[in-house]
């Protein structure tokens, strides 16, 4: 009894189980049904294809798989054990007692035991209790029932859009339409409605174009885009069919590319549009900018034009004129500066499309070409144009020697030597020797010297000639004369350089007291400090002078004139302090009237700054040398030397004497050597000239490269056989051309590099060579524009030799002062160890143990002595190690100095 009432509760989710399976199966066969519907109304409306055979065998094939489906999910029976799980997990409650009563068995006499008796009872109490049905299967019964009405509503639908298309079997679908207008009487049709979009319009050359057909309320079954060339009799030109989009009244057609005005028209069943016109027009473009550069009278030069080319490099005072060429006639052009000024371009007489200007320009700017033609259309992107004006420098006068201060005997011969250079050319060069009041010029050159070209010049001096004493001072500086930018001749000056006149042998006098004149160690030193104060005073009143001398103003020279008399100020308070500390009398006279030259001096450069007038410098030199030359008079040619406890006299007085000189000399050799490799402005020398060897090496493979391309596409243009490959070897030498005019502006961009004021007494030789190179670069681009590829190829060629040529040459010529450096500093490492061996010598002499107890033993030195010499031995090795590392960094530099640097 009780497991017929569990079968019961059971047998209506059994039920439940079997429609939930019904539902799905008749859903999934009614989406499989639509999905073929939805292939056959796609065939019918974009392909014009129908078939009833083809509707009635979907829909039969749907019935009976729908069928088939059914009877499959009926006769297959359902798992209770399943069933009873899913009751389970509905109802934790039960806590497997439905589980243990299904699996309940009777005995042989068909009775349960008690305890399955009570299992049962438990699973049917809670069957009563409960509605399983509703936990288990009502859900998804209704989730089933839904997917099976939207499956039968979506094979309805397209069903019913299928059967629209419908039309008597074995008529064709192209001939539909026009069935149906010859069966319609002819007064019940609407005509056709058609707007055209764009209609007339103007269409850049090379752009696409969109057409667009708008119909009214009756459509055609298609449309056509006729184009054809301009004129009442203008050949056809091609057709386009047009396609409806999104919107069917809309029909559209893309033109890809327009080469040149054209006239259309819409065609769509038997009728056409009105007809329309496309004119093409351009943007106003640069094609070619050549420019005529007329130098200065003075410079006897001729005008020089410059082809194809954007940037140009000029000297101040010359003419620029500007011929423009561009792509059609314009209505207005300019050139417009950084500093907003404004250079006008008016149209050549000769030829509209030719942009003609002339000016003279005053500084290095930038411009923008900016043209419009005569419907305010301007360019796309408008080119930037350099103008670099280049100063009329000075000459460059450079000390080769002896590039310092000397001192020299009364009766030898001071060696003078220079280079010299000038943009423009020197006229004439000399050197001017100042001796007391004398004042004494020697030429230097026989013949003036062409602009662009170094010259090395050299003299000797005779200071018998001059009655040149001991203890005096001989001045002298280098002046060059060439042609200013007013046309007239300007002097330049180097800088100043002082050679003392010395007596043929030192005295070296034994002197048991600190008294007597400046010969202490501590008077000397303050001798020393103060000549060096005023020799910087008189040099730096000296630049001063040359500023002034070069154009320069007061307001740009007054603080550092400033400066000077504030420094001359502080050297008499040295002067006076020193008068007060020496005892002998002609040594304080000669100081005293150093001070009184020193306040002339103060009072004369006060004056200057009052007055604001720059000329009061020279007066005030002239005061600040005879102060100088006064402090030379105040030494004492006798040096005195004090006799310590701790050291000899005679003979170990005057090594100590000599160690000292050397020392000096080394200290001042080391300061020489690393103020010049430590040169700014070398530096900067030698990295310009790095960036120039590596900018000409990829100038020279770039032209290579293209060179090899030109061939290439040469060959295969010859052996082309389809339109389309001529077109893409076409695109690809159009961009060939690109890259060598991008070459060209390049090549003019390291050309204007090496011009600047910097750079140009360096690269005269290279620009000249670049000159040439550039007319070979330019016919390269031209021939490539005019489709002359082995004229191009062999230009090309030329241009990539003659640019591997300069640059072997910049780098043999930058090679070869590297090597000089090299040699100088080979000889400076000899030197210094020479130097070296002595100072070790020395040391290995003093380093003998003083057996004999005297502390005055000439060939023993106390414990002070040696440490100095072991610092004097250090240093000197210290500094060839140094110049070794400095032989090492040349070296790197140039191939040609390993020899070197393998004898060093």
């Amino acid at each position: 009894m009780i497991q017929n009432v569990l079968q019961q509760k059971l047998r209506p989710l059994i039920e439940a189980e079997r429609t939930l399976r019904r539902r799905k199966t008749v859903g999934w066969m009614l989406l499989l049904g639509a999905l073929a519907l939805a292939v056959l109304l796609g065939l019918a409306v974009f392909f014009q294809w129908w078939s009833w055979t083809a509707l009635i065998a979907t829909f039969g094939a749907v019935s009976v798989a729908t069928l088939i489906g059914v009877w499959w999910a009926d006769s297959r029976s359902i798992e209770v054990k399943t069933l009873a799980e899913k009751i389970e997990s509905a109802h934790p409650d039960l806590r497997a007692a439905l589980l243990t009563a299904i699996e309940q068995e009777p005995d042989k006499d068909g009775q349960l035991g008690y305890l399955q008796e009570r299992v049962v009872y438990d699973a049917v109490d809670h069957a009563l209790a409960h509605d399983w049905i509703r936990r288990v299967s009502r859900g998804r019964l209704i989730g089933a029932g839904w997917f099976q009405a939207l499956s039968a509503i979506v094979f309805g639908v397209l069903l019913w859009m299928l059967l629209g298309q419908a039309r008597p079997i074995g008529e064709k679908p192209d001939r539909v339409a026009e069935k149906a207008d010859a069966e319609a009487p002819t007064g019940d049709l609407e005509d056709y409605e058609i707007s055209v979009q764009p209609g007339n319009a103007e269409v850049e050359l090379g752009q696409r174009l969109i057409v667009e057909a708008r119909f009214g309320k009756r459509l055609p079954p298609g449309a056509t885009l006729v184009m054809r060339e301009p004129g009442e009799e203008g050949a056809e030109r091609g057709r386009l069919p047009m396609k409806p989009g999104l919107d069917e009244a809309v029909f559209s057609g893309l033109i890809a590319k327009i080469d040149s005005d054209l006239v259309y028209r819409i065609e769509f069943d038997g009728e056409s549009s009105d007809e329309f016109s496309i004119q093409t027009y351009v943007h106003p473009e640069l094609e070619q900018a050549d420019a005529e550069i007329t130098p200065p009278d003075y410079t006897g030069e001729e005008k020089k034009v410059i082809e194809n080319t954007l940037k140009v490099s000029l000297l101040e005072g010359s003419d620029l004129a500007w011929k423009m060429k561009v792509n059609k006639p314009v209505a207005a052009a300019e050139l417009f500066g950084e500093d907003e000024s404004v250079i006008p371009l008016a149209p050549s007489p000769e030829d509209p499309t030719v942009l003609v200007a002339s000016y003279r320009p005053e500084e290095t700017l930038k411009y923008r070409l900016h043209l419009v033609d005569e419907k305010e259309r301007a360019n796309k992107r408008p080119p930037w144009i350099s103008v670099t004006v280049n100063r009329n420098l000075p000459p460059k006068l450079d000390f080769t020697f002896p590039k310092r201060d000397v001192q020299v005997s009364a009766i030898e011969e001071l060696p003078v030597e220079a280079k010299l250079w000038d943009d423009i050319g020197v006229l004439k060069a000399g050197a001017t020797f100042t001796y007391g009041d004398q004042t004494r010029d020697v030429p230097l050159l026989d013949a003036p010297i062409p602009g662009g070209e170094d010259r090395a010049v050299r003299t000797l001096f005779t200071l018998e000639d001059i009655g040149a004493s001991p203890n005096e001072l001989v001045s002298y500086h280098l002046w060059a004369e060439d042609t200013g930018p007013d046309g007239q001749p300007r002097r330049t000056t180097s800088d100043m350089f002082f050679a003392e006149v010395r007596y043929f042998e030192d005295i070296f006098r034994e002197s048991e007291n600190m008294g007597g004149g400046m010969g202490s160690p501590e008077e000397q030193g303050q001798s020393t400090k103060l000549l060096k104060l005023q020799k910087d005073v008189m040099n730096a009143t000296w630049k001063l002078m040359r500023r002034a001398d070069m154009g320069r103003t007061f307001e740009e020279l007054g603080d550092d004139i400033g400066v000077v008399r504030d420094s001359q100020e502080h050297a008499i308070g040295q002067a006076l302090e020193a008068a007060d500390k020496v005892e002998d009398g002609e040594t304080k006279v000669h100081i005293a009237t150093a001070a009184g030259h020193m306040r002339e001096a103060v009072n004369v450069l006060t004056q200057s700054i009052e007055s604001k007038d720059e000329s009061k410098l020279q007066p005030a030199h002239e005061w600040e040398r005879k102060a100088y030359e006064a402090l030379i008079r105040a030494r004492n040619r006798e040096h005195n030397v004090t006799r310590s406890q701790s050291q000899s006299s005679g003979q170990g007085q005057q090594q100590e004497q000599q160690l000292m000189q050397l020392e000096m000399k080394q200290k001042e050799l080391k300061y020489e050597e690393e103020r010049e490799a430590q040169d700014p402005e070398q530096q900067a020398q030698q990295a310009a000239e790095l960036e120039f060897l590596n900018r000409l090496q990829e100038l020279a493979r770039r032209q290579e490269a293209i060179a090899k391309k030109i061939k290439e596409l040469e060959n295969a243009l010859q052996e082309a056989k389809t339109e389309e490959e001529k077109q893409e070897l076409e695109r690809q030498l159009k961009r060939l051309q690109e890259e060598q005019e991008q070459l060209l502006r390049d090549l003019d961009d390291l050309s204007g590099k090496m011009d600047t004021e910097e750079n140009r007494a360096n690269t005269a030789e290279e620009r000249e060579r670049l000159e040439d190179t550039r007319e070979k670069v330019n016919d390269a681009a031209e021939k490539l524009e005019q489709g002359q590829l082995a004229d191009a190829a062999n230009a090309a060629t030329r241009a990539q030799r003659e640019l591997e040529e300069t640059k072997e040459e910049f780098r043999k010529k930058t090679s070869r002062r590297f090597d000089s450096e090299m040699r100088d500093i080979r000889q400076t490492a000899r030197d210094l160890a020479a130097t070296q061996e002595e100072i070790g010598k020395k040391f290995e002499e003093s380093s003998r143990p003083n057996d004999s107890g005297n502390p005055f033993d000439e060939n023993a030195r106390s414990p002070l002595a040696n440490a100095e010499l072991a610092r004097n031995l250090d240093e000197q090795r210290k500094a060839v190690g140094e110049l070794l590392e400095q032989m090492r960094t040349l070296s790197e530099e140039s191939e040609e100095s390993e020899p070197i640097l393998s004898e060093a």
